[in-house]
């Protein structure tokens, strides 16, 4: 059995291999992609996939976006956290769900669904169904994220997102620095995932390796012809914009 998983957060994606592993230990999987183009480009290709695992909400929009232009022809299980309209949407249809978090017994009960049905009637997202999705979602506000899990050694920690001044990646990983200069781990995610995550009123990402907030800048100033160096309240040492972000973030500075 051919399996594709399009998941961007990294540990949702390891969880779910996991689990497969143990309860699929002969399931080739062929992939994890993690944005709307990916599953573009590999739709695009027609691999031979027995069945997949989705996300809804990944990097770039929402994974129906890509379906509606590359219909898969095979079963999906959604691992989503989304509302009670589009659960109700997939059960009518005939489309598993898994409503994050889950275990492995609940994986193990849409496996053997999917197994129970597929030889008999595979079910397939057709496209009246995908455009009703679809307009659904870009219907509705997106909501950012307002906290995060910080994995701890003696347990877990809640961080808000209003308290963080800076998401940093450097060659240890990638961390949240409060205006206390604390720092928190976030190697569960990538910067490109925390992007879409945050709300674009308040955070912006400045370089490849720094997202900022807008409401813990103190001080800008010009460095050089095409950057900015930027202060921030908490944070010892400056950041400075890419040139070629220079010219956006003048402009969101001054419509936020």
């Amino acid at each position: 059995m051919n399996i594709l998983i399009i998941e961007d957060e990294i540990h949702a994606a390891n969880h779910l291999q996991n689990l497969l592993s143990q309860i699929e230990p002969n399931a080739n999987v062929l992939g994890w992609i993690s944005s709307v183009s990916e599953v573009k480009n590999f739709m695009q290709d027609k691999h031979a996939i027995d069945l997949i695992f989705s996300d809804i909400e990944i990097r770039g929009g929402h994974v129906f976006s890509a379906f509606e232009i590359f219909p898969p022809k095979c079963p999906i299980i959604f691992t989503t956290a989304y509302n009670d309209y589009l659960l109700d949407a997939f059960q009518s249809n005939g489309i598993e769900y898994l409503l994050k978090p889950y275990d492995k017994d609940r994986l193990e009960q849409a496996l053997k669904k999917f197994h129970r049905f597929h030889d008999h009637t595979p079910k397939t997202l057709d496209s009246s169904l995908l455009s009703l999705i679809n307009q659904t979602l870009r219907s509705e506000t997106k909501v950012y994220k307002t906290r995060f899990t910080i994995k701890r050694p003696k347990g877990m920690q809640l961080l808000d997102v209003k308290n963080v001044v800076l998401f940093k990646l450097d060659q240890t990983g990638l961390f949240a620095f409060d205006n206390q200069a604390n720092y928190y781990p976030m190697h569960d995610f990538t910067l490109s995932s925390l992007e879409e995550q945050l709300d674009p009123n308040l955070f912006f990402r400045i370089n490849r390796n720094e997202i900022i907030n807008i409401q813990a800048i103190s001080l800008i100033q010009s460095y050089g012809k095409d950057k900015l160096q930027i202060s921030l309240e908490g944070i010892s040492d400056y950041c400075l914009t890419s040139s070629h972000k220079t010219p956006e973030f003048r402009r969101w500075i001054e419509s936020s």
